[in-house]
């Protein structure tokens, strides 16, 4: 049988246990908020870089395949290609088109880093700056 005195010390190293269980949570909890939030962020941006790149790599086919200057034509294929109202409306289109056959035709998008995800870690001073790009480049046929 254990004595009394024995058990009241087991249940005050018990209390204590627990105590600095949650004093470790206190300490580990933000840090790894703050490494989840930055996963699910750079995940959406890199999920939009690829939308983009798809986007471009799309209107540069029909650019390079469409006679004279395809700029409408490259507009309306990128429209079809993004399937997202939210980035159609946003996304600035360039088209650097000759004209001629045999040239190099580039098509360019370009999406303000704001629009490509939410900002999750603004209230720590991260913030999204700057402008999230992607380009392709064919040769005229």
């Amino acid at each position: 049988m254990i004595p009394a005195r024995i058990r009241q010390l087991g249940c005050r190293a018990k209390a204590r246990k627990g105590a600095l269980l949650s004093a470790e949570m206190l300490i580990v909890f933000p840090v790894m908020v703050v490494i989840v939030f930055g996963m699910v962020e750079t995940s959406l941006v890199i999920s939009t870089y690829n939308q983009l790149k798809h986007a471009s790599s799309v209107g540069c086919r029909c650019c390079s395949i469409s006679p004279g200057d395809g700029s409408a034509a490259v507009a309306m294929a990128i429209r079809a290609a993004l399937n997202d109202d939210k980035l159609i409306d946003t996304v600035t289109v360039i088209c650097d088109d000759s004209g001629v056959s045999g040239e190099i035709c580039r098509v360019t998008i370009q999406l303000p880093m704001s629009e490509a995800a939410p900002d999750l870690l603004a209230a720590l001073g991260f913030q999204l700056e700057g402008t999230l790009e992607a380009s392709t480049a064919m040769r005229k046929e």
